[in-house]
C-alpha cells in the first residue's frame, strides 16, 4: 500500500469517517451465525486444529512443547488458550465456532470491500451491490475454503484479518490496519512482508505511531522464533514439519504455484479476473492495481517458500485469491456503473451470460459442499466414539499409565489432545508397537469405531492394562 492508495481513500471518505457497516452489530450477527453453522454442520477440528488445542491446554499449564506437529502458528493460541479454561469439550466447540466465524467474516469483508472500492455513480448503487455479491461468492466458493471451516483450520481467519486491514486502511484507520496486519503475521509468515511495507509507509507520515510500529515489527518475529527456541529442540524445529512433504510442488515451482492459485476459482471467475486486471491497469484504476499487486507479491513469496522446499499447498494461497475476488467484484461493479450506453448495453448481457456460465460450477460446488457436510457428520461420530472408548477404559490417565500410545498419522494430534499429551508423544505407526518391546497402547480406528489394545504391559500393571482391550464399533458394524 502506498500514498496513492491513501489519496484514493481520502477521495471516498471524509476525515473521521466511520466504517460503512455497524461493525459491532455485524460481528455479533456473524458470531451467532458461525456458532449455529458450526453446530449444524458438525464442524470439528482435524489434524492441525487438534494441535492448536493441544497448545492451548499446554500453555494453560505452562508446559508448551512444540516438538510435535503441526508447525507453530502463534495466532491460534490467542483463542485456544482462554478456551482451554472451559475444558476439552468447550475448547473444541469454541475453536470450531471461531474458525467458522473467520470464514464468514472473510466472505462479508470481501463483499463490502468490493462495494466500497467500486466507482460511485449516482443511481447505480445496485451495480456495486452486484459486484459485492460476486466478490463474496468468489471467496465463499474458493477451492477448499468451506472445508477449512469444517475442520476448524486457521487460514481463513488470516484472510479475514488481511481484508479487515485493507478495510481499515480505506476507512483511514491506519493504526487498526497495522494491528490487523500484525495479527495476520502471527497466522502466516508471508504477511510479515505486508506488515513491514505498511509500517514503512506509515513511518514517514506526520504523526505516525512510531512506538506502535516499532513494537509490532519487533514482536512478530520474536513470537515466531523465540517461543520455539524455549519450547522445542532447536530454533527452527517447527518449520521442519513443513519441509519435504508429499504435497510439495513437483516439476516447475513457478508454474505449479501459479497453477494452484489459478485453480482455486472456477474458470468463469478466472476470465473475469483477467479482464478486470487488464482493464484496471489500462484505466489506472488504483484499487485494482494495488490489490492485484498485493496478490502477486503474496504469490511470489509463496513461490520463494516452494523453491526452498516448503509445500506451498493451495490453502496458503487463499489470501491472494481472496484479494483477486475483490478485484472481480470491483470489475463487475465498474462495468455495470458505466455511464456510456454502448458499454452498459454490453455489460449487462455479459454479466447475465457470466451467471449462466457459472451455473454448472455452482451446482458442482453445492454437491461437493453437501458431501463435505455429510463427511463432517461422520467424522464427528468417530471422534465421539473415541471419547466414549477412552472413558470406558477409565479415562486418559489410565491409558497413559499403560504405555506410550500408538495411532495412525491422521489421528495423531486427536489422540494426543484427548489423552492430554504432546503430539510428539504419540507414535503415528501402530505397526511398530509390537516390535518396540516397551509398554504401549494401540488406539486405532476400526471402521467408524475404535480399537484399543495394550501391548507389552508392565508386570505390576499387566492385568489392569489388559482390561483396556476394547472395540467400540461404529453404526456400520
Amino acid at each position: 500500500m502506498t500514498a496513492s492508495v491513501s489519496e484514493f481513500a481520502r477521495r471516498r471518505a471524509p476525515a473521521g469517517a466511520r466504517l460503512g457497516l455497524p461493525w459491532a452489530a455485524a460481528a455479533v450477527v456473524l458470531a451467532a451465525a458461525a456458532a449455529l453453522l458450526a453446530n449444524l454442520t458438525q464442524a470439528r477440528p482435524a489434524y492441525d486444529a487438534m494441535g492448536f488445542l493441544v497448545w492451548g491446554q499446554q500453555l494453560l499449564h505452562l508446559s508448551l512443547n512444540l516438538n510435535g506437529a503441526p508447525s507453530w502458528k502463534p495466532l491460534v493460541v490467542i483463542a485456544t488458550l482462554p478456551y482451554a479454561l472451559g475444558g476439552l469439550q468447550a475448547q473444541e466447540s469454541l475453536w470450531a465456532a471461531t474458525s467458522m466465524f473467520g470464514s464468514l467474516v472473510a466472505v462479508a469483508l470481501a463483499g463490502h470491500l468490493a462495494y466500497r472500492l467500486a466507482p460511485r455513480v449516482p443511481g447505480r448503487a445496485w451495480a456495486r451491490v452486484a459486484g459485492a455479491l460476486f466478490a463474496a461468492y468468489g471467496v465463499a466458493s474458493m477451492g477448499g475454503f468451506f472445508y477449512l471451516a469444517l475442520i476448524a483450520n486457521s487460514d481463513q481467519i488470516v484472510v479475514a484479518l488481511l481484508l479487515g486491514a485493507t478495510e481499515c486502511h480505506v476507512a483511514r484507520r491506519p493504526r487498526a490496519a497495522l494491528v490487523l496486519l500484525w495479527l495476520a503475521t502471527l497466522g502466516r509468515p508471508e504477511a510479515f512482508v505486508f506488515l513491514a511495507l505498511y509500517a514503512a509507509w506509515l513511518w514517514r507520515g506526520r504523526g505516525a505511531p512510531h512506538r506502535l510500529i516499532a513494537l509490532l515489527l519487533a514482536s512478530a518475529p520474536a513470537i515466531w522464533f523465540f517461543v520455539p527456541l524455549f519450547t522445542s529442540k532447536y530454533l527452527l524445529q517447527p518449520s521442519q514439519f513443513a519441509l519435504g512433504q508429499a504435497t510439495a510442488v513437483h516439476g516447475s515451482k513457478l508454474i505449479g504455484v501459479f497453477d494452484r492459485l489459478r485453480t482455486l476459482t472456477a474458470l468463469p471467475l478466472q476470465v473475469v479476473a483477467l479482464a478486470t486486471i487488464i482493464a484496471g491497469f489500462a484505466r489506472r484504476q488504483r484499487p485494482v492495481v494495488w490489490l492485484t499487486a498485493a496478490a502477486l507479491l503474496w504469490t511470489l513469496i509463496e513461490l520463494g517458500f516452494a523453491l526452498h522446499g516448503f509445500s506451498a499447498v493451495q490453502r496458503y494461497l487463499i489470501e491472494p485469491a481472496a484479494l483477486l475476488m475483490v478485484v472481480i467484484g470491483i470489475g463487475v461493479a465498474t462495468a455495470l456503473s458505466s455511464t456510456r450506453r454502448p458499454v452498459l448495453a454490453f455489460a449487462i448481457p455479459a454479466v447475465v451470460a457470466l451467471i449462466v456460465w457459472m451455473q454448472p460450477f455452482i451446482r458442482t460446488n453445492s454437491r461437493y459442499d453437501h458431501a463435505l457436510i455429510s463427511q463432517a457428520h461422520t467424522d464427528a461420530g468417530v471422534l465421539s466414539r473415541l471419547q466414549d472408548v477412552i472413558a470406558a477404559d477409565g479415562g486418559a490417565g489410565a491409558i497413559r499409565a499403560c504405555g506410550r500410545p500408538y495411532t495412525t498419522l491422521g489421528y495423531q494430534s486427536t489422540v494426543a489432545w484427548y489423552l492430554g499429551l504432546n503430539v510428539g508423544s504419540v507414535y503415528f505407526n501402530p505397526r511398530l508397537a509390537p516390535r518396540s518391546r516397551q509398554p504401549a497402547v494401540m488406539i486405532v480406528p476400526d471402521g467408524l469405531g475404535w480399537r484399543i489394545r495394550a501391548v507389552h504391559p508392565a508386570g505390576a500393571d499387566a492385568s489392569a492394562c489388559r482390561r483396556l482391550d476394547r472395540v467400540l464399533s461404529g453404526p456400520s458394524a
